[in-house]
């Protein structure tokens, strides 16, 4: 009897086929999980146009209120917002434009902009068309109700900022970003 059970080797060969069978199934799910992973494209044109948006409105309209810095021929919104002036280039990958108005459309101050501006006309042309995607850039445009005081006379005023930010940094795949 124990000749018959301690003779029998087959059963080895069987177990090394059912490992390799499974070794093989387990590599292939990392390599394909590998490389599904490193072909995705990362598309942040919308999240940098909103957050762009946030920060200049924050930085000018605290409060509800509009900056008083704001209305100085010198101000520097990037120096007061905390921007990098670096990136808003003529040829670059972001734009913005900020416009201040009273209650009947007039300009309580000059309009300020950076960036490329063509994404300023296609943001125009495009905005109906399909809510402001555009093949060359996302783009956001809100327009936030504040008050204006008047230093001279502390009069109160009702006014409207307009902002638009643009971005057209699309990404890249994830090996190549730079963290």
């Amino acid at each position: 009897m124990n000749k018959i059970i301690y003779d029998k080797r087959g059963g080895e060969k069987v177990l090394s086929i059912w490992e390799i069978f499974v070794l093989i199934i387990i590599i292939g799910g990392m390599v394909i999980g590998v490389l599904i992973f490193y072909s995705a494209e990362i598309d942040v044109r919308d999240a940098e146009a909103n957050y762009l948006y946030k920060k200049i409105a924050s930085c000018l309209n605290e409060n509800g209120v509009a900056l008083n810095e704001y209305f100085n021929n010198d101000f520097d919104i990037f120096e007061y917002c905390e921007l990098n002036r670096n990136i808003f280039t003529d040829m670059g990958e972001f734009y913005f434009e900020v416009s201040l108005k009273d209650e009947n459309g007039n300009d309580l101050r000059e309009e300020i902009f950076y960036g490329n501006p063509t994404f300023r006309d296609t943001c125009i042309i495009e905005e109906g068309i399909n809510s402001g995607f555009t093949k060359s850039g996302k783009c956001f445009k809100r327009t936030e109700v504040t008050k204006v005081i008047n230093n001279e006379n502390g009069e109160v005023r009702k006014g409207f900022f307009e902002f638009i930010t643009a971005s057209n940094n699309k990404g890249d795949r994830v090996q190549n970003v730079a963290i």
